[in-house]
């Protein structure tokens, strides 16, 4: 049985190696944002970056909620494609999304 007091201990050079995964891992999701159009970084943009609805999305866009929900969901499979291209998993996005917030 594991001792409860031993504590996990990174070295140096996994701290490194975090870091540079983590830079090229932003660069990977900044690079497939800049292949969305305006209007879909702008939908995303209020979508989660904002936390608004779809109503407001739509108001705010002067679109229809239909729309609004089907721009939002292209964009998000346009950028999944384009991450999972080049080795990023789609769940390092949603993290990723939320680090960049902060």
């Amino acid at each position: 049985m594991k001792d409860p007091d031993d504590a996990l201990v990174f070295s140096h050079e996994d701290h490194l190696i975090s870091i540079e995964t983590e830079i090229l891992d932003h660069k990977i999701l900044h690079d497939a944002m800049k292949t969305l159009s305006n209007r879909q970084r702008e939908g995303l943009s209020l979508k989660f970056e904002h936390n608004h609805t779809y109503p407001e999305i739509a108001e705010i866009m002067g679109i229809s909620i239909e729309s609004a929900r089907t721009m939002i969901y292209r964009a998000l499979k346009d950028l999944r494609k384009c991450i999972e291209n080049n080795g990023l998993s789609i769940q390092l996005l949603f993290f990723l999304s939320r680090s960049v917030k902060s």
